[in-house]
């Protein structure tokens, strides 16, 4: 998109202006696509103080100052500044700054977060949020990590060795992954099978292993049940009340995620949970130790796959 490859085949259309169309013979480039461009390091002038950067990319004649740019993204304080002192959110405010300079008709974004830590990620995610709204630009954003993209894009395309999996909004993903790798993106368990109704619930025999999964959706036939890993409860003995469903397994990682513990059972098939780290201390969960994971009927959603899915 933005012109530093050439693609084989196909059309790119940047605000209605064809760039790429190999058919055609069309290839404009790179300076001349109105494509700002954010790398995932931020490509900084390590020369250059943070004044100088911006106003690199600043377009001649424009509208916009320098001033007006660096308080808009609140870097004004750090005009004379080098980017080797910057810490990673800066350094990203400044380098969307300069591809905002050239008055871009759309932003690339390549992996905007995943040089940051876990504590600055947060807090730029949502200063990110909040610049792509007040700019209003179509913007494109890669990332490998599903959680970079949740709550910044309005629409999500699932990749795999360059086909388009799936597309819609990321809660979309979440709720009906339409393939193992899409749900294992998304963080939730997706496990293939047969469904058949019986007695007002719908069994799903799993093709891994001998286990069955209740659903309180109706559906015939080839299907994957997805079960969010949130919706599953561990527990040292059999289940208790309404929890329809189980599979047995020790437990073979723990780890992290946020102020939660994702826990992976090596049940047949596998299965992954997330709880408390009140329930990990309590229950003493820990690699080795064999646990029973439950859940609702209600909490198996259930996606129909072909054949060949």
């Amino acid at each position: 998109m933005a012109g530093l490859l050439r693609p084989d085949g196909g059309r790119i259309v940047i605000a209605g202006r064809v760039v790429t169309d190999i058919e055609g013979g069309i290839d404009v480039r790179p300076e001349e696509r109105r494509a700002g461009l954010v790398f995932q390091d931020g490509a900084l002038f390590p020369h250059m103080t943070v004044g100088r950067n911006v106003a690199f990319g600043l377009k001649r004649g424009s509208e916009v100052s320098l001033g007006e740019l660096l308080a808009r993204f609140g870097l004004s304080r750090l005009q004379h500044v080098r980017p080797l002192s910057l810490s990673g959110g800066e350094r990203q405010r400044v380098a969307l700054a300069r591809a905002v300079a050239a008055e871009p008709g759309v932003l690339l974004l390549d992996e905007p977060l995943s040089a940051l830590d876990p504590l600055t990620k947060a807090a730029a995610a949502s200063e990110l949020w909040r610049h792509l709204r007040t700019l209003a630009l179509p913007t494109i954003l890669v990332s490998h990590d599903f959680t970079d993209v949740v709550g910044l894009a309005d629409r999500v395309a699932v990749m795999e060795e360059g086909r388009i999996l799936q597309t819609g909004h990321a809660s979309d993903l979440v709720q009906a992954p339409e393939s193992p790798f899409v749900a294992a993106l998304a963080g939730v368990n997706y496990f293939p099978g047969q469904a058949s109704p019986r007695d007002g619930v719908t069994v799903i025999a799993a093709a891994e292993g001998d286990a069955t999964f209740l659903s309180t959706e109706v559906v015939q036939g080839p299907v994957a049940a997805v079960v969010s890993p949130w919706d599953v409860a561990l527990g040292l003995g059999p289940p208790e009340g309404s929890a329809l469903n189980a599979l047995h397994g020790r437990i073979s990682r723990v780890v992290a995620v946020g102020n939660r513990f994702r826990v992976t059972v090596a049940s047949r098939p596998p299965i992954v949970a997330e709880v408390t780290e009140e329930s990990v201390h309590r229950l003493g969960l820990a690699s080795g130790v064999e646990v029973v994971a439950s859940w609702k009927a209600t909490g198996t959603r259930v996606v129909p796959v072909g054949p060949g899915d």
